[in-house]
């Protein structure tokens, strides 16, 4: 450690005149805390059950943060891309082609008898 300045010995000597005392231990504080540490130590099926309760602990975090992790890359792969102005293009020359020969072009022998247009 470093030395202090000189100007602090006052300060020190000072805080080691009037520093408090500890208290005096109790009789028999050792002992009392081995026993006690004695009488915790658990068993297996003890241990078990702390384990059982601190797994959800760890677990629920973990939980959401692997659904977040799924839910972006599942909306990553499950989105369509977008086409392309040509694709565009061509899907409505066909749409509107369909459209046109439902309405206009329609070959007699597919309709029932009777059905004039």
């Amino acid at each position: 450690m470093s030395q202090l300045p000189d100007d602090d010995q006052e300060w020190v000597e000072f805080l080691r005149q009037h520093r408090p005392l500890p208290p005096p231990a109790a009789d028999g504080l050792e002992d009392r805390i081995f026993s006690a540490l004695e009488a915790e130590t658990l068993s297996p099926i003890a241990a078990a059950q702390l384990d059982r309760k601190r797994r959800p602990r760890w677990l629920v975090p973990s939980a959401i943060a692997a659904s977040l992790v799924a839910a972006f890359l599942s909306h990553r792969i499950l989105t369509p891309p977008q086409p392309s102005p040509t694709e565009l293009a061509l899907l409505e020359d066909f749409i509107e082609t369909n459209w046109q020969n439902t309405l206009h072009d329609s070959d007699p022998q597919f309709l029932p008898p009777g059905d004039d247009l």
